[in-house]
């Protein structure tokens, strides 16, 4: 085991951070469904191109293979970013009210609770007033990539902060330096 004392505790403690948000993105990205995905649409593109030039299979030169990899790459780019936005991740413009579920209204800006600040490095909540009850629901702006894999909502700042995370995955894998 390795001598870390001469590390400060906030050091490893960020280590610590960032290792568990690497398991949480490893869990929440369906890397093989997505890989799967890629599979067919390179597949199907292959096809397409080799009809509309008249190709057969041996026709295709195969010392491109950068052009290729870097096609594969950016169809896994392309259909993480489609998973994000359609099946992961949730805009919030204005929330459900969490009681009766009726729309509400933006009412300001009010200090995190003690839990939104901690818990997932909420700077600031907003307040959706209902348009029906009355009821405040509360829209902490988490900044935490583990925090916003878990509620998967948010705007700008928390799609970018999650996506990236789960971007970096993608990377990982498809230079074949990460495991699944």
């Amino acid at each position: 085991m390795a001598d870390d004392s001469h590390v400060s505790t906030g050091t490893l403690e960020t280590v610590r951070r960032w290792v568990r948000v690497a398991e949480e993105v490893r869990r929440s990205v369906p890397v093989d469904e997505l890989e799967a995905r890629v599979r067919e649409s390179v597949a199907v593109s292959e096809l397409l191109r080799r009809e509309d030039y008249g190709e057969g299979e041996d026709d295709h030169p195969h010392d491109d293979d950068d052009d290729e990899d870097d096609s594969l790459r950016m169809e896994l780019l392309s259909t993480l970013t489609e998973w994000f936005k359609t099946s992961f991740f949730t805009w919030v413009d204005s929330l459900p009210c969490d009681y009766c579920l009726s729309p509400t209204v933006n009412s300001g800006v009010v200090a995190p609770t003690a839990e939104e600040a901690e818990v997932g490095l909420a700077s600031r909540t907003e307040a959706h007033r209902c348009t029906q009850c009355g009821n405040i629901t509360r829209f902490p702006r988490y900044n935490d990539p583990i925090k916003l894999m878990e509620t998967r909502r948010g705007r700008c700042g928390e799609w970018h902060n999650a996506f990236g995370r789960c971007g970096g995955r993608i990377r990982q894998l498809a230079s074949g330096s990460g495991a699944g």
